[in-house]
C-alpha cells in the first residue's frame, strides 16, 4: 500500500533528535540561533542546515561543534545525544 507524501511521517534519525534537543536547549536558555552560531564560530546558515533535518540538504554537526554547542547552552554533550546513542556506552 502506497502512502501519499502528506500522510507519511518524517522518520526520526539521530541527527534529527540532536537537532530537536539543541532547539529545546536554545529555547530553555533564551538564546537565538544567530547568537549560538556566532558563539560557536560557524555561520548561521551552517547552523540552520544542521537544525533543519527535514530538508534534503542535511548537515550533521561535528563532535567539536556539539561540544561547543553543549558548552554554550550549559548542558552536557550527552544531553544532546539521542538515548539510542548513549545506551551502548
Amino acid at each position: 500500500m502506497n502512502k501519499s507524501p502528506a500522510t507519511e511521517a518524517t522518520p526520526t534519525t539521530p541527527d534529527s533528535e540532536i537537532a530537536d534537543r539543541i532547539l529545546t536547549a536554545l529555547s530553555d536558555k533564551n538564546l537565538t540561533q544567530e547568537a549560538l552560531a556566532q558563539e560557536i564560530g560557524i555561520s548561521y546558515s551552517t547552523l540552520r542546515r544542521g537544525l533543519e533535518q527535514h530538508r534534503g540538504d542535511r548537515r550533521s554537526f561535528t563532535i567539536l561543534e556539539l561540544g561547543k554547542i553543549a558548552n554554550t547552552l550549559d548542558v552536557s554533550p550527552a544531553a544532546l545525544l539521542p538515548a539510542t546513542l548513549t545506551e551502548a556506552a
